[in-house]
């Protein structure tokens, strides 16, 4: 599969803003939220050579694409912890019913694996939370804009312009 992209300069200057490593650009020229259009075409067959793309390199190019927009992979933690720890519950309920209501139960078994499964739940669970946090530091690291101002509407540029050789840093008088 082919992918082409024609920039406008104002995406472009956008673009050259982000300060992060690794940029997946076919997410970030999506994500600063400008008008686009799609043109499609069929691609002419390869003249020479083989994909360097194989199937591992997709797979890579897919995390790097879900890593780079979504802090799910990082939330995932505690969706696990929860469902360990509610089987976890089932299972100790299930324990106690076999130890009170049918005694029928094999001692300590039953119990030893329904505790191990609710304390595997609780750390699935502050793992999420770590991920949450970390997740809220990756956002801070990744410094994007929180807004992009694309038309002003006639009211004249804010940004800042650098300063210039001239009015480079110094101590006044030298």
């Amino acid at each position: 599969m082919a992918d082409f992209r024609l920039l406008d300069r104002q995406v472009v200057d956008q673009l050259i803003q982000f300060r992060e490593a690794g940029l997946f650009l076919r997410g970030v020229v999506e994500w600063v939220g400008y008008a686009s259009a799609k043109v499609s075409f069929t691609a002419a067959p390869r003249y020479a050579g083989t994909t360097k793309y194989n199937f591992r390199r997709m797979i890579r190019l897919a995390w790097h694409g879900i890593t780079a927009f979504s802090t799910v992979p990082l939330r995932a933690g505690i969706v696990i912890g929860l469902a360990t720890s509610l089987i976890a519950f089932g299972a100790l309920l299930d324990a106690l019913y076999a130890k009170y209501i049918t005694h029928d139960a094999v001692p300590g078994w039953a119990t030893i694996v329904a505790l191990e499964g609710l304390l595997s739940g609780v750390l699935f669970i502050l793992i999420g939370i770590l991920g949450e946090y970390v997740a809220r530091v990756l956002e801070q690291v990744r410094q994007r804009p929180r807004f992009i101002v694309s038309d002003t509407a006639g009211i004249p540029s804010a940004r800042p312009t650098p300063p210039s050789p001239a009015q480079s840093v110094g101590f006044p008088g030298h």
